[in-house]
């Protein structure tokens, strides 16, 4: 998501020697986690690649990982919310395309932020 490989691969070796949460990998009535976790990943990566080369096949994929991680377990239900902020909303109007409303970014810094605000919109100078 941010392009940087480096500080991401070290994050994923240090999770890989010793994960925060043992848990879901020591017990078999807690692989639902990691199956959750899994798919809902998979479906965020999908949803990123859709918005860089934007298919049917894609969104239905993306679809299909969300649901999959639904089965898994009820804790993805936010993953549209988290699709929002990561996005910061609808896609900037292209051709053929109508524009839709802009939101302001997710941030928990302040409550009238949030989003369900639409952003404010300067008027062209």
């Amino acid at each position: 998501m941010t392009g940087a490989h480096g500080p991401a691969a070290l994050t994923a070796a240090l999770f890989a020697v010793h994960p925060l949460h043992a848990e879901s990998v020591a017990w078999v009535s807690e692989r639902k986690d990691v199956l959750s976790t899994l798919f809902w990943f998979l479906a965020f990566g999908a949803y990123l690649r859709s918005l860089r080369r934007p298919s049917r096949w894609r969104a239905a994929a993306t679809a299909a990982l969300f649901a999959l991680a639904l089965l898994a377990k009820p804790m993805p239900v936010t993953f549209p919310f988290v699709l929002l902020c990561s996005t910061g909303g609808p896609r900037p109007p292209g051709p053929g395309r109508e524009p839709g409303p802009r939101r302001a970014p997710c941030s928990s810094g302040s409550p009238r932020k949030g989003a369900a605000v639409p952003a404010r919109r300067q008027p062209p100078p």
